[in-house]
């Protein structure tokens, strides 16, 4: 079918890449994943895959959205650091993949060019949330990531401060 060709073509990119990129991207299966989520979504109608990837929520709000003062709110530090550390991790394999010419996204036919940080991020985190691992690699599969997920609901932080500590209680 049409996506098996823009999948491929994601391949095809990240085949002609200098073998440390590649190395470096084949441990971070995630990612390319999400470029194929953002090749795909770029398709648009054109993609195979449309009618179920306009029923994916367009990110997910995981720990590596939260900007510095609320990764700091839980107060814990070794948390916070892994934080920062896996968004330092997810720019600079954007860099790799969007670095003019040369990357991954203008290896794509459309490229994906216009695709910012953000993107990838948001991205990224729809695979890392609802994909499932096949063969050791992440695949987004139709209907079974729906039966643990509900597009209607909102994320709400619930902290209630105890005498003798700041932990938070519940997080619905």
């Amino acid at each position: 079918p049409e996506s098996s060709v823009s999948m491929d073509a994601v391949q095809r990119a990240v085949d002609v890449q200098t073998p440390e990129i590649q190395t470096y991207l084949g441990s971070n299966t995630q990612c390319l994943m999400a470029v194929k989520l953002l090749y795909e979504r770029k398709l648009g109608p054109l993609s195979f895959w449309e009618p179920y990837i306009s029923m994916l929520p367009h990110t997910v709000r995981l720990p590596v959205h939260f900007n510095d003062a609320l990764l700091d709110i839980p107060n814990n530090a070794v948390f916070a650091s892994n934080q920062r550390k896996q968004k330092k991790i997810l720019r600079a394999i954007y860099e790799l993949l969007s670095a003019p010419i040369t990357g991954v996204y203008f290896q794509l036919d459309p490229p994906l060019d216009t695709s910012t940080f953000e993107d990838f991020l948001d991205a990224w985190s729809v695979v890392a949330s609802r994909s499932l691992m096949l063969n050791g690699k992440p695949a987004l599969v139709p209907f079974s990531d729906f039966a643990n997920h509900n597009n209607k609901a909102c994320d709400v932080a619930v902290s209630e401060k105890k005498s003798n500590d700041n932990n938070v209680d519940s997080m619905n």
